[in-house]
């Protein structure tokens, strides 16, 4: 069980640092070829997309089975230094074989629970102090 995990965090990790570097192929390799990628606006992406700009950080909640993580996200935009609570997003990624097959990021906006909202960011912030991608 260890290893697996240990497996699924590295792909979620590479897929990361990818994303960071705007390696939009290095991100596309760690997918199924017939992988469900749900973005945050919530559309169906045909392939993957490398986001534009900004620096993604992220704190893993939780791995079930060894095969799917579940993962708070946020973004520092270009030119910034703060985390923007607006591109707070929630991940979900399933792993088989060493290949993503389900992705989606869904927006954490965390209506009338400020505390919910300020516990994101306060959580993620000390990866930007140490130049963590995920913690």
């Amino acid at each position: 069980m260890v290893g697996m995990s240990a497996e699924i965090t590295g792909v979620y990790k590479r897929l990361l640092d990818a994303w960071n570097g705007g390696d939009a192929e290095a991100a596309a390799a760690l997918f199924a070829d017939d992988a469900l990628v749900v973005g945050f606006d919530g559309g169906h992406i045909g392939g993957v997309e490398v986001p534009a700009g900004g620096t993604y950080v992220a704190k893993i909640r939780r791995v079930w089975d060894g095969r799917m993580v579940h993962a708070i996200v946020g973004v520092v935009p270009p030119g910034s230094y703060d985390l923007d609570p607006a591109l707070n997003a929630v991940h979900t990624v399933v792993v088989e074989d060493g290949k993503i097959v389900l992705f989606q990021s869904t927006p954490a906006k965390y209506m009338a629970r400020p505390d919910l909202a300020a516990s994101h960011n306060a959580e993620l912030t000390p990866l930007l102090l140490t130049g963590d991608t995920l913690g």
